[in-house]
């Protein structure tokens, strides 16, 4: 068994720009310097991810448990302008 410890690289390590629940708290999004994920609160599972080096995602909003998003860009490298509402769906 390998039980060796290893450190992730800059290029591995992603910031948070983001964390956010829906309206009924069953899910929260994340927006990330790459992109965005989706998780379901109970149980606690990733239920969808979009990861690019394109730019990073400052605010991510679900409408309810609908495929629905509403994203604005942000981070050193915005994937949107930050000025923008792009709705995702």
């Amino acid at each position: 068994m390998n039980l060796t410890r290893t450190s992730p690289s800059l290029n591995d390590v992603r910031r948070l720009l983001y964390a956010g629940f829906n309206q009924d708290y069953g899910c929260f999004a994340v927006g990330l310097d790459n992109g965005f994920r989706i998780f379901n609160c109970d149980p606690l599972i990733e239920q969808a991810r979009k990861e690019t080096d394109d730019g990073g995602i400052a605010l991510v909003e679900m409408l309810y448990r609908t495929n629905y998003l509403a994203l604005v860009g942000g981070g050193q490298n915005p994937r949107y302008p930050p000025t923008k509402v792009i709705i995702y769906d």
